[in-house]
């Protein structure tokens, strides 16, 4: 079966000054250089064929030297084709943000800009509701990464932007417990209720206090996902380097492949490939 990575990044710290990596202990392992070359070795290694890079401009770096930075890298990977940039939606110029990334950037699939930091109800103020329509207007999906506690913001944001496409970043980052959050599911429930978004299964097993994991701790919360979106509004994401922090790629891609044994062979292409290809066109696909 064919195998879409929906969310990895790359980076590299001696070409892009990345604020957070010093401001985080916990992803000193991972803040090395990881550049296009270190992911196709991994991709090859997993039968993985094709893959989306999201930007890492939200972890502190200059935006414009991160995207062409990261599009360049891009250029040269033998597996990874497509690209989810930042861009700064609240600025009142982000039509021409838009326009010019679109024009120079063939491997354009999707903008994403972090609320992880913002406060309650930012997410839907006024800027916020005008950049992501004119996402929506560029014909670009827009990634959401939040925290839980921000999830219900997005439930209002989607409803305000009907017009746009939303892809929800690791389920919204759910502590992972052994109870599952009751605001976590209620707020899960009301976004997957309305058609214009999908989500991302990835991201999940860092969200532990220690990195440690077994299916068990997971399998309820993905579980919970596939009954609200359904397989096919699901897609895979390993969330590399991120992911080795806690047992590797490897390792969660077999969790993601035992858990939607149980989904027909339609909804498994789906939710491994065919909803990433639905969701990141490339502008010059």
């Amino acid at each position: 079966m064919r195998i879409v990575d929906a969310h990895h990044h790359l980076w590299d710290p001696r070409a892009v000054d990345y604020a957070l990596f010093r401001e985080a202990p916990r992803l000193a392992a991972v803040t090395g250089p990881h550049r296009a070359a270190d992911f196709d070795t991994v991709a090859h290694a997993n039968r993985v064929s094709d893959a989306v890079a999201v930007e890492a401009a939200s972890a502190g770096a200059d935006p414009v030297r991160e995207t062409a930075w990261l599009f360049a890298e891009v250029a040269q990977s033998f597996v990874t084709r497509r690209v989810v940039a930042y861009a700064p939606i609240e600025r009142p110029d982000i039509d021409v943000w838009l326009r010019e990334l679109r024009a120079k950037r063939p491997a354009l699939a999707g903008i994403r800009r972090t609320f992880e930091a913002a406060a309650p109800a930012y997410a839907f103020s006024p800027e916020i509701v005008r950049g992501v329509r004119a996402v929506a207007a560029a014909g670009l999906p827009f990634d959401l990464v939040l925290f839980a506690d921000r999830l219900g913001d997005m439930v209002e944001l989607a409803h305000r932007v009907p017009e746009a496409t939303f892809v929800l970043d690791h389920l919204g980052k759910p502590r992972l417990e052994r109870r599952v959050q009751a605001e976590w599911k209620a707020n899960l429930s009301a976004l997957a209720k309305l058609p214009n978004v999908v989500a991302k299964v990835s991201g999940l097993v860092t969200e532990t206090t220690d990195g440690q994991w077994d299916a068990s701790l997971v399998r309820p919360y993905v579980e919970y996902a596939a009954d609200c979106f359904g397989w096919s509004r699901l897609m895979f994401g390993s969330d590399w380097p991120i992911c080795d922090l806690a047992g590797g790629y490897t390792r969660w891609l077999e969790f993601a492949q035992d858990i939607a044994a149980d989904a027909n062979e339609e909804e498994q292409a789906a939710f491994f490939a065919g909803t990433a290809d639905r969701i990141y066109r490339p502008m010059a696909g």
